[in-house]
């Protein structure tokens, strides 16, 4: 029996909030969670953080054994090295055909729908999504933040595509 299969394995998901049963409105949080619901791991702690103290700014990431791995890809990439989960592909017994399509659908939904997502969210809808995001900031404050930090760089963004 190996050192790793000796003593239960601590996986902490750290996202926008720490109730695994609120919806997180961060899609790669979401993948995670569906990631890890949908393999079977029990005993998996959550916990709220802000984004400003995610390695690389961005969330999720996870705390397993107490390394921190930043990236949900990474983070599945990981239970599956040390055996907290097994690869959901091997799970279900696909074919390599069926492989194939399942990355290619994940390259699709990860690339380009993704993309349109903070359009709509932060260009078409940035309004209700300032509201929503920033409730806690004074309402004469949030318009500025929105348009300087948020609508203004999509925006260029997407026009410059």
């Amino acid at each position: 029996m190996s050192q790793d299969e000796s003593k239960p394995h601590k996986v902490t998901i750290c996202r926008f909030t720490a109730d695994p049963n609120l919806f997180c409105s961060a899609p790669f949080c979401n993948k995670l969670d569906a990631l890890v619901t949908f393999s079977g791991v029990e005993g998996v702690q959550y916990e709220g953080v802000s984004v400003l103290k995610a390695p690389r700014r961005l969330l999720p990431y996870a705390k397993i054994d107490d390394v921190i791995v930043p990236d949900s890809e990474l983070v599945y990439d990981t239970l599956k090295e040390k055996g907290i989960l097994k690869c959901l592909d091997a799970k279900a017994s696909l074919n390599p055909q069926e492989v194939a399509l399942t990355y290619a659908i994940k390259a699709l939904v990860e690339k380009s729908l993704v993309e349109y997502m903070v359009y709509e969210r932060w260009v078409e809808n940035h309004t209700l999504t300032l509201n929503t995001f920033m409730s806690e900031v004074p309402g004469f404050m949030r318009g500025l933040i929105g348009y300087f930090f948020i609508w203004r760089p999509y925006e260029q963004r997407f026009w410059a595509t």
